[in-house]
């Protein structure tokens, strides 16, 4: 009984971020801080998806849905905290193993997402119907980074992260390219994830 009670008491094991660093857009005062604390990922002849979300309750029932490229829009909020970043790692040459380095042509088919500043999630009506950051959203990818992934579908996806330098913009807002810098690193463990196969990604 003692031992029932000190297991309740102590309760779940909180989570930990996998990631740590903030990616800072020049020319202004705006920032987003990377956590990492949920990651998911699948791979199927080649082509590997992984997502790392700082959001402390993201799940793959919530990650996949998001990630589909022909369906309803999901709410987000569940994926992103204010002032955070998510990225997306993507690549086609995946065989268990995959490194890349400062290769511009391996990182655009990644992606990071980071809604900054004060705001909430709105659904907007119409020809672009969507849910978006009412804040300032910054949209891009690394330029210069190290990844390197193992692992496969069927146990887990180990993956060490390194970037300092983007290129990317504030969509919503204006065309005008938004560079960032910020040094993000950590050691991500993804965990398999098979509904990310019904995204349209593979």
């Amino acid at each position: 009984m003692m031992l029932l009670w000190m297991g309740l008491a102590c309760g779940p094991a909180p989570i930990e971020p996998m990631l740590e660093g903030t990616l800072v857009p020049e020319g202004n005062d705006l920032s987003g801080d990377f956590f990492g604390y949920q990651a998911f990922g699948f791979d199927n002849e080649g082509t590997l998806l992984i997502y790392i979300s700082s959001h402390k309750e993201a799940s793959c029932e919530t990650v996949a849905p998001y990630l589909r490229t022909s369906a309803d829009p999901v709410d987000p909020s569940t994926l992103f905290e204010p002032g955070t970043c998510n990225l997306m790692l993507k690549t086609a040459n995946y065989a268990g193993s995959w490194e890349a380095e400062d290769d511009r042509l391996e990182s655009a088919s990644s992606s990071i997402s980071c809604n900054m500043g004060e705001g909430e999630w709105l659904y907007e009506t119409g020809a672009n119907s969507g849910y978006y950051w009412s804040g300032n959203w910054w949209a891009g990818f690394p330029t210069e980074y190290k990844w390197s992934i193992t692992g496969d579908r069927d146990s887990e996806y180990n993956i060490e992260i390194e970037m300092s330098g983007y290129e990317g913009s504030f969509p919503r807002e204006e065309f005008s390219r938004y560079p960032a810098s910020g040094m993000v690193k950590g050691p991500v463990i993804a965990q398999p994830c098979m509904e990310i196969g019904q995204s349209g990604h593979f």
